[in-house]
């Protein structure tokens, strides 16, 4: 098997996989959606591959067996560094903190109160508003 960038002549069955995923993800396409999405995806790939969206294909012999795909959707600018999973709401602490937060803000005495009541009486509860 062998690792490497997908190509203009891998569209065809880039787009293949991609439906194959797209049914298991989601159950059945109807034939609306599927061939909707059988339309667009060639044009949207000739239109991103190796631009903003870089596929790597894995290929036994001639046939393409799995590909990933990452997209580049920002590229901040130099010096600049996009944090995702740092600060309050990283998860190995996010249960911990969200917890400290609300009680700082005195949001505990709600908790228990809130916790049977459908959205209209939440409402009425914090806004006092009917």
């Amino acid at each position: 098997m062998k690792v490497e960038k997908a190509g203009m002549g891998d569209i065809e069955a880039l787009v293949k996989m991609r439906l194959c995923y797209l049914i298991e993800d989601n159950g059945s396409l109807d034939a609306q959606d599927l061939a909707a999405i059988k339309g667009d995806l060639p044009g949207y790939f000739q239109a991103h591959l190796n631009k903003d969206l870089f596929v790597y294909v894995i290929r036994d012999g001639q046939n393409i067996v799995s590909f990933i795909r990452r997209f580049l959707m920002h590229v901040p600018p130099k010096r600049f560094v996009r944090i995702r999973h740092y600060g309050l709401l990283s998860s190995r602490n996010k249960n911990r903190k969200i917890t400290l937060c609300r009680n700082l803000l005195g949001c505990k005495k709600y908790l228990s109160r809130l916790k049977d009541l459908d959205a209209p009486a939440i409402i009425r509860l914090l806004y006092n508003k009917d």
